[in-house]
């Protein structure tokens, strides 16, 4: 591994922990790109529920949606 021009050598050990830590790292980012999908999602019904005099998703569900 090159880290500013210079050479480190891993153990496997280190490689495996440095794996699992960047699989954790995109598993988060993926329910965080999930759950920004999921909100933009729930604000777009809401927009569109409003224009035709409706209540929106969050406050008829606040348990789900606080």
């Amino acid at each position: 591994m090159t880290i500013f021009g210079q050479e480190y050598f891993l153990s496997r050990r280190d490689r495996e922990e440095r794996l699992v830590e960047v699989q954790l790292l995109q598993t988060r980012q993926m329910t965080n790109q999930a759950q920004l999908r999921n909100d933009l999602e729930i604000d777009r019904w809401d927009q569109m529920v409003a224009l035709h005099g409706g209540s929106s998703v969050r406050t008829a569900n606040p348990d789900m949606y606080g």
